[in-house]
């Protein structure tokens, strides 16, 4: 599995808001899904726990650390 964060600041184009995501996908590009999409402005320093199964990261802007299993659920602060 291949998991990463993207945002984009639409205050920057005057939009007033952030999207911002997680998503994962098979190594080859396929399977490719969002799987953090709502509550989450700037996501960055993704780390992840293969052996038990969890996907871990910062939000820059609302400055905790969360946790969920790797497809988004059981999400965790």
């Amino acid at each position: 599995m291949l998991f990463w964060s993207d945002w984009t600041d639409l205050n920057e184009i005057g939009l007033g808001r952030s999207v911002a995501k997680i998503e994962s996908s098979y190594l080859d590009g396929s399977g490719r899904k969002a799987i953090i999409d709502s509550m989450i402005h700037w996501p960055n320093g993704l780390a992840i726990d293969y052996d038990d199964g969890w996907l871990f990261w910062c939000d820059a802007f609302l400055d905790r650390i969360e946790k969920s299993r790797f497809d988004g659920g059981d999400r965790q602060v």
